[in-house]
């Protein structure tokens, strides 16, 4: 590849390479480091320079550079993938290269969903299809501790750390433990405790229920993750957004009600 090639690839907006994870940062200067677990926003882009620089690791550079940290491949591959990289799509995860650390799941292939016994479970849980290959694929998988096993297949929802929470009828787990940070630039954020939540909200007839304006979406994965879920509240809940209106679609029980209270309490003081 010749050098105006080289050039014309490192041209690729940052901001338009990362709106394929699920962050729109076309407007923001600081970003979480999501692809290496951070939850602070310690990582400044330079939209008119279009660079980066990660005050955590002390890396950074060109788009090209970070497609090959973000997924873990040689300057030549970067260059191929952005080759081919298309701006017109909505939000479609890409899948990590390699398994997220400390996983007990292996990754073995990403496709769009369309298992009839996966598609079945949505249709069981009133989840239109369409609206569930928005923002999700289909994962396969087998055990870490177990190779030679046999290989299963989930819907998975990418998370923020670059991993992924899977379910289907028979199973709920997930290869990490983070929360998912969708950016439409509302002035409102919903925040729900499982993806499966999220898909049914979308999926609600019109009318069911009250009219919101245009939101933001957290979601936690797990009520596991409610620290986690402050700490990105307070990366992207910054001064450019004093009147963030914060709504909860929790379970009214010990574990929802901590979430809201934990949420609550940084909101009101802002």
């Amino acid at each position: 590849m010749n050098t105006t090639n080289i050039e014309n690839l490192k041209a690729t907006p940052i901001a338009d390479y990362l709106r394929t994870f699920g962050h729109d940062v076309a407007c923001r200067k600081n970003i979480v480091a999501f692809w290496r677990g951070d939850h602070n926003a310690s990582v400044s882009i330079d939209h008119n320079k279009n660079v980066w620089y990660d005050h955590g690791t002390g890396e950074g550079g060109s788009v090209l550079d970070l497609v090959m940290k973000i997924e873990g491949c040689s300057f030549s591959e970067a260059c191929k993938r952005l080759e081919d990289f298309s701006f017109n799509r909505s939000y479609t995860p890409i899948a990590p290269k390699a398994e997220p650390r400390e996983s007990g799941i292996v990754i073995d292939e990403i496709k769009e969903l369309s298992h009839p016994a996966l598609l079945r479970y949505l249709d069981e849980r009133c989840i239109p299809i369409e609206i569930a290959r928005q923002y999700c694929k289909q994962v396969h998988y087998h055990p870490k501790s177990n190779p030679t096993s046999a290989k299963y297949f989930a819907i998975g929802f990418a998370n923020d750390a670059g991993g992924w929470e899977l379910r289907s009828k028979f199973f709920k787990g997930a290869t990490n433990k983070a929360t998912t940070y969708i950016q439409n630039y509302g002035s409102v954020l919903i925040v729900f405790e499982g993806f499966m939540d999220f898909l049914s909200y979308l999926a609600m007839p019109e009318g069911v229920l009250p009219s919101t304006p245009k939101a933001d979406y957290l979601v936690l994965n797990s009520v596991a993750n409610s620290d986690k879920a402050v700490a990105v509240y307070e990366a992207i809940a910054d001064e450019s957004k004093p009147f963030y209106k914060v709504c909860y679609a929790c379970d009214n029980d010990l574990a929802g009600k901590e979430v809201v209270f934990k949420m609550s309490r940084l909101n009101g003081l802002r």
